[in-house]
């Protein structure tokens, strides 16, 4: 999950969107949301709709990536299965 403000300065709009792209271009579940104001979430609205966002994505992705894996193993952060 990429997640950056409109007009971040530590990372930049293009490099999110071709990582976003390249990663969903593989198969890879992805999920990128843009702040329309800096890279920070401060206002409540802004950090509840950050965490049903993030909730969504682990339940629909993360489940279905985990569940492909098979035989109740689970994945590192590197996408290896592992007892």
């Amino acid at each position: 999950m990429f997640r950056l403000g409109e007009n971040d300065v530590r990372v930049g709009l293009a490099q999110a969107l071709e990582m976003h792209r390249a990663l969903k271009a593989n198969g890879m579940p992805t999920a990128l949301e843009i702040a329309p104001r800096g890279r920070l979430w401060l206002e409540p609205r802004h950090q509840l709709f950050k965490g049903n966002v993030e909730l969504a994505w682990l339940e629909r992705d993360v489940t279905k990536a985990a569940v492909r894996l098979g035989n109740g193993s689970r994945s590192n952060s590197y996408g290896d299965a592992t007892p």
